[in-house]
């Protein structure tokens, strides 16, 4: 059911307020990286006009980020009295003063992938719109950063709640649905990959979904991990074949969105819970109600 991983990437915007350990200071001025990509150093300033001080951070010492904010694993104090020490490595500064190929456009912020730290998308503003750009795709002429812009559309982009709510008002919006479907779907949104979860009772309602969610504006990617009864009735027989026991026994199983019960019989109490141990692991069973009969050998003679 589940669709390829996915880098789990994570939104940095610059001017984002920081947190360290023991208060609220500054805001992100600007990230620096290497020529892989990979961020180094955050430079994070505080106070205004004249009186700005700045100081550069290592980024791994960043407890996490996100589109309002960045936290850090040091105090204020420690941070800018420069006991923290940056990665001495060469690396280009990006921040909203990087100057851009497209017209009236400025640098909003970089996607991150959390594990690597490596930047997967520039994100640009023009006027009201905001675009991703992968970096495969951007290039440095002297100190400009070159988006290429004709002949080339750029891609939306849209917060991860954003997208969350487009998503989940689209579900809502489905004439097909049911309310108890709804209920049991549930949506995850991370760095413009949206994951669908849940359970659906036909196959035509779950592939109208997956087709659905693929043409919202703004969707990096889409991981949809939705069951439908029927394949999930068969995943469940295939399970217990797999498992190798159902030799002595027949079992059966109906699925109500998820909710699975397990009819027939088996030769033992144990082999009856080796059954529900094996259908409790198939993608997209949420319970499971035993009504398995133990027969032994001579009563099923008979």
């Amino acid at each position: 059911m589940a669709g390829p991983d996915v880098p789990r990437v994570a939104l940095l915007r610059l001017r984002a307020l920081v947190q360290f350990r023991d208060r609220w200071q500054g805001t992100v001025a600007a990230v620096e990286v290497d020529e892989d990509w990979e961020a180094l150093n955050l430079i994070v300033a505080r106070g205004i006009w004249r009186w700005i001080t700045a100081v550069k951070l290592p980024f791994s010492a960043l407890l996490s980020w996100s589109e309002q904010q960045v936290r850090f694993d040091c105090t204020s104090r420690q941070a800018f009295a420069r006991e923290i020490t940056p990665i001495a490595a060469p690396a280009r500064p990006l921040s909203r003063l990087t100057p851009l190929s497209v017209p009236a456009a400025r640098l909003k912020g970089l996607l991150i992938d959390i594990a690597s730290r490596r930047v997967t998308d520039v994100i640009i503003k023009r006027g009201s719109e905001k675009n991703r750009v992968p970096v495969g795709d951007v290039s440095f002429d002297g100190k400009t950063l070159r988006v290429p812009e004709h002949g080339w559309e750029l891609r939306l982009y849209l917060s991860d709640v954003e997208l969350a709510e487009m998503a989940s008002e689209a579900i809502r919006q489905d004439r097909v649905l049911t309310g108890e479907e709804r209920h049991h779907l549930a949506i995850d949104v991370s760095g413009g990959t949206v994951t669908l979860k849940g359970n659906v009772r036909t196959k035509q309602t779950r592939d109208r979904l997956a087709a659905q969610v693929r043409r919202l504006p703004g969707v990096a990617a889409v991981r949809f991990e939705v069951a439908d009864d029927i394949d999930l009735e068969l995943a469940i027989g295939q399970a217990i074949e797999r498992a190798g026991i159902q030799r002595n026994a027949e079992v059966y199983a109906r699925s109500a969105l998820g909710q699975v019960s397990l009819f027939g019989y088996a030769p033992s109490v144990e082999a009856a819970e080796d059954i529900v141990r094996a259908v409790c692991r198939v993608p997209g069973v949420r319970g499971v109600t035993n009504r398995i009969d133990v027969r032994t050998a001579t009563t099923a003679a008979r």
